[in-house]
Parts: C-alpha cells; structure tokens; sequence
C-alpha cells in the first residue's frame, strides 16, 4: 500500500474514473500514522444517520489472482488485516473532491472461494461504523467532584438527599481546571448542555476530542434529574439530547476532525415563557426538477396532533402557622371520650380507645381553607388557585375538598447549625409552641417545656388527616389541660399548660396542582377535545403564607418569617419549579401543533448536500411538489456499486410524554 496525502491526487494509473471512491485507512487517529490509500478496496455503500442509529459503511476486497481493469497481468492480492483501523471515502473525480465517509472497520466477513477460468479468488467484506461508535465504548463509571477528583460512587444529577422532598442541585458554582463543572455542595443546578459538557470533559475517548455546534444553547434552558450511572457515553447523550423533546444530534467526521452536531425539528422557534426551542439553523428547500431517475416517496401522519397540552407538577403546598386562636386548630376527640377520660384512673386512661384524648390536635373538619395570620389578621388562602402559565393565584383559594389531607413529615425551612458548603439540606421538622401559663405572649417549644420544669412532649402526624399528635414524655395526655381537664379520679400529674395556647407550623398540600396549559386553535380537530397531559412529578410550588412563625427568640416572643424587618413579613414562595412545567409544555408543543410529513428520495450519482440535521421545509420534482414536509435528514446514503446513488430519508421519532418528566 502507498501513502499518499488525503488532499494530493490519487494515482490515476491505478484509480479509475469508473471506482468513484477512493478508500484511505490508518491504524491510530493520532500520532505519526498517514491516512494510506489502498488501491482496489472497493467502497459498496456509506450511510450517515442521527442517533440513535449508528452511521455504516461497507467495504470489499478481492483476495487471490486478480486482472484489474485496465492490467495485463493477474499479481496475487493477499488478505487485508484491518481489523480496528480508522477508514474514509473520498469522493474523487474530474469535477469534485469531498470527504464522503469516515469510521471504523468492526467487522470481517469472507465470502467463499469462486473460480472463473481456472483462477481462484475470494471476496473479504469489511464492515464499518461511524466514530460515534467510540461513544458507545465509554462508561460513566465514577464521579467528578470539587477539584476535578475522581470518586467511585456514581452521582445523580440534579438529586439531593434532604429530609422530605428532595431540592435539586449539586453542581459546582465555578468550573473546575479541566473547564467543566463537577459535582458539588454549591446546590447550583445542572441544566442537560452542563451535564453534556460534563461527560464529553471527563469520559469522552482519549485523543478524539468531539467538539460540540448547532442548538446547544437550547440545552442549557433544560433542567432534570438525570441518573447516568452506568451508562455509556452514547446512550448519555441520547437521553440529554432527546429526540422526543425535538432535538437531533448526529456525528460528522472528516479525515481530520470530528464533530457532534445538534439540531432541532422546528422550521420557526417556539417561545413559551422563560423557554424556547429554536428553528433549525439548516432549513433547505429540495430542488430535484430536472434530474432524471429520481424517485420520491412521501408520507403524511396527523394522529398525533392535539388541541390542548396540559403539564402538571405536584400539588401545590403550603406553610403556614396553625393555632386555636385562629380557629385552625380544635380537639381531636370527642366530649364523650373525654369525660370517659375524665372519669378513669392514670392507668386505666392508657386504654387504646381513649389515645386521642389530650392527644391528638387537628384542622376543623369545616375549615374553608383561609387562614387568619397570628402576624396581622390577614386573610391567607392555603389552598391557592393554579393559573394555566404555571404559577399560583394567592388572592382565592381553588376547588378544594376537605377529605384526605396530611401533613408533610417536614417544614420547607433549612435547618441552621451546619457547617457552610459541607452540609447536605436538611429541612425542619413540624413544630409545635405554647405559651408560658405564668407568663402572657411567651412561648416555649413543647419538646423544651423542661425549661418552665413541666413534661416536654414529642410532636408527631396522623397518617391520613391534618392530625398532629402530642406525646407526652412520662406523663399521662392531660398535663396539656390546664383550664380544661376535670380530674373526678386522683391523678398523680396535674395540668401543667392550656392547649388552647398551643400553635403550631405545619407544611400540607391543597388540591392545586401546579400547571401550564397550552392550547393550540390551529390543530382543527373537528371538536374531537385531544388533550396531552404530561405528569412532571419534580415540579413543585412551595410557600409560606404571611405570619408564619419560625421560632421564638431570646425573649420567647414568636419569630415571623423575615420578622427582622416588620415591613417584610409578606408571603414567601421558597420553591417554583413553574419552569420545569413550562419547559415540558413547549417540548411537546413543538411535536403535536404540526403536521409531520417524511420524504424519501432516490436520485442517480452521488450528492454531497443533504447530512443528516438538515430539515427539509419543501422538496419538488417534475412531477410534484411537497411542499409541507418539515422534517430532518435521519439518514443519507451513498452506494459505489453497479447501481451508484444516493438515498436520503426525513423522519421524526413520535414523541413520548415520559420525555418530559424531569
């Protein structure tokens, strides 16, 4: 074999106008390796297409006695060793020059020996894939952390582990020495383009770096929760870069470079508040009017249009502080039971069917969902209103039903004492105070009631109702009951406080869901009502309404939220994932409010202009013209032998709501 330069001209003693691809290979992509030309290694067809599909070529080789056209003699061709050798096409003739394929040689088939006027020969087929194939052989195995060190536990992106639910982000606030970000207790959140360059920084293949163009910053507006472990780097790339969403990504190569390209398949960006997927930046229109032997075959699909998109998040929850005063908070037990209790011994009050007496605090079964706040008798709705663009109405509770309610196991403020940047979230418990008996407007945490010397008591929720449950240590229910128990049996523990003067924060959800609704007039349905509903079970809508107390101070007078400033004690939202909503709702916009038509034609010769990532807005020939097609190249496809062509197929990968679940 002789080394040539992949932009020199190839020997035309040996290289035939009729070959039309001239096959070059090298054992490494780097190093002091030439791209080689190998004479009579026959290109039978190269494909390009966008993931997931793997891009093919295919290759043959002659092995034996063999006369080469244009040769007076029969020299001995042995068999080729290629196996794991890098392999191009170069298109090369009177009139062009272009690179039309690059891969690895994989695979080796050799076809059976034929004789033809007494000489033998044998066909070697090589099989190639394209060098996203490399993707596929990497792992994400282990986790960068701060410093650009190397852990071997695997990372979730995007999850923390925190009491209750979880708060995403763990990502560095600054990039590391190598240039990407890494895993950190910064709690900045990774969106999808941050976790790509990510894994291309740290588990891309060694000595091939694959260089990144096209829609990427559209990634970058895309946040979820993405567990990667084990994955190769492909598959990785298939799930942030998601078809389903409207995006496209494939990998070009040239005999110098690699590159990943992304892509969209909208022909006009959609917008959809702090969101937008952009228009394909290479829209052609497809002129094959003129060309003789051209075949074209188009298909329409309208079943997937829709007339509404609907993407919900959880129910939307509230913190708010609870109290007798404000008629929130009543007896959980009946008067009956009561006076039951009443009547009893100290042990015989431990009955199983008197556990809620003294015990057991809840919401009224009537409560109309409004809160007067303890701070300034304000009205607040606990159960707000959701608004189609995905935030919350605070001025009017939503239909809401009073059946089938709890409380969170914990309150949506951090907990403090840690240590700054070391510490993972950790979320507060419910809590309950009552006030000193001896002392008006003091109040005391009911676990510390030891520091007025009375029995402190643990607080606890009901599994299936807006029920706390105070316990109590050492000491029978009715040390709550100052002003309220009647002892007609002697007691060894008299009342110690009121739990009238009890109040309580407490976290709960309303039956809002958080949501974003889009409707789309265009897709003329004839009234048949499609609606998309996508569950994105991530989004969450957090708040505390106005005059929430957060602790008591040295001075044991209650503590507002942002109290510090009398002015600024107005409602918090602590948590609006109202983005994620949005983001999924203009993902599946993208796909159902158009028309999605494929095209495939077939032309003679080889074309150089259609790589995959190209939408195609119109195609016309002599006989028709398509004018809505709308869809990208997946797939263009060269073949070198008897019959030389192209192919080149649009298509779409219907899109799945799971997609759109962060």
């Amino acid at each position: 074999m002789s080394t040539v330069q992949i932009n020199g001209t190839v020997t035309p003693a040996i290289f035939k106008e009729s070959q039309i691809g001239a096959v070059f290979v090298r054992p490494a992509w780097s190093g002091t390796f030439d791209w080689e030309w190998v004479p009579f290694l026959e290109p039978v067809h190269c494909e390009y297409k966008t993931a997931p599909s793997l891009s093919t070529a295919q290759f043959e080789w002659t092995v034996g006695e063999v006369k080469q056209i244009g040769a007076t003699t029969f020299p001995e061709y042995d068999l080729l060793n290629l196996a794991d050798y890098f392999v191009g096409i170069s298109v090369i003739n009177s009139f062009t020059d272009w690179t039309a394929w690059v891969g690895l040689i994989q695979s080796e088939t050799l076809i059976e020996p034929s004789v033809d006027q007494g000489i033998t020969t044998m066909r070697q087929v090589f099989g190639a894939v394209g060098l996203e194939y490399l993707l596929q052989r990497r792992r994400i195995i282990g986790s960068y952390v701060d410093g650009d060190i190397l852990i071997d536990r695997n990372m979730v992106f995007n999850e923390r582990h925190g009491r209750g639910a979880s708060v995403i982000g763990n990502r560095s606030t600054n990039k590391g020495a190598r240039g990407a970000y890494t895993f950190s207790t910064d709690g900045k959140v990774w969106t999808n383009w941050q976790i790509i360059e990510h894994i291309m920084e740290f588990y891309q293949p060694p000595n091939i770096p694959f260089p990144i163009y096209g829609a990427w910053f559209a990634l970058d507006q895309i946040v979820d929760v993405h567990d990667l472990t084990g994955l190769t780097v492909y598959d990785a790339l298939n799930r942030l870069i998601d078809r389903r969403r409207g995006f496209a990504w494939n990998v070009l190569a040239s005999f110098i470079s690699v590159q990943i390209t992304i892509s969209t398949q909208l022909s006009e960006p959609i917008r959809l508040g702090e969101v937008e997927v952009p228009a394909n930046s290479w829209q052609r229109d497809i002129d094959l009017t003129g060309l003789i032997d051209v075949k074209t075959k188009m298909s329409s699909n309208r079943a997937h249009l829709v007339d509404t998109i609907i993407a919900r998040g959880q129910r939307i929850k509230c913190c708010g502080t609870i109290a007798f005063l404000n008629s929130t908070l009543t007896e959980g037990w009946s008067s009956g039971n009561q006076t039951t209790y009443e009547s009893l011994t100290d042990e015989e009050r431990r009955s199983d069917a008197l556990e809620r007496v003294y015990r057991h605090y809840k919401i009224p079964a009537a409560w109309n969902w409004e809160l007067a706040n303890l701070f300034d008798a304000g009205t607040e709705y606990m159960s707000p209103a959701a608004l189609t663009d995905g935030t919350v109405d605070h001025t009017a509770n939503g239909a809401v039903w009073n059946s089938d309610h709890r409380f969170e196991s914990f309150i949506p403020f951090e907990m403090t004492g840690g240590i700054s940047g070391e510490d993972e979230v950790q979320f507060r418990r419910p809590f309950v105070l009552v006030e000193d008996p001896d002392t008006a407007d003091e109040y005391h945490y009911i676990e510390n009631l030891d520091e007025l010397e009375f029995k402190s008591a643990s607080v606890g929720i009901a599994d299936r109702e807006l029920t706390l449950i105070i316990r109590p240590a050492g000491a029978p229910p009715h040390v709550l009951g100052l002003n309220d128990f009647v002892d007609t049996e002697p007691t060894d523990h008299d009342p110690e406080v009121d739990y009238t003067s009890m109040i309580a924060t407490v976290f709960f959800a309303g039956d809002s869901h958080l949501k974003v609704e889009v409707s789309i007039p265009a897709n003329d349905l004839a009234g048949l009502g499609k609606t998309l509903y996508i569950d994105v079970p991530h989004a969450e809508y957090w708040f505390a309404a106005k005059g929430t107390v957060e602790d008591v101070d040295e001075n044991k007078a209650l503590v507002y939220r942002e109290s510090g400033d009398p002015a600024a004690v107005q409602l918090e939202t602590i948590r609006d994932d109202g983005l994620l909503l949005r983001t999924a709702a203009l993902g599946a916009m993208a796909w159902y409010s158009q028309q999605r038509n494929t095209i495939e034609w077939e032309i003679a010769g080889l074309s150089p202009q259609m790589f995959p990532g190209v939408l195609v807005r119109l195609a016309a020939s002599s006989a028709h013209t398509y004018d809505q097609v709308g869809t990208t190249v997946t797939s263009w496809r060269l073949d070198f032998g008897e019959e030389i062509k192209t192919t080149v197929k649009t298509g779409f990968a219907e899109l799945d709501t799971e997609a759109f679940k962060p």
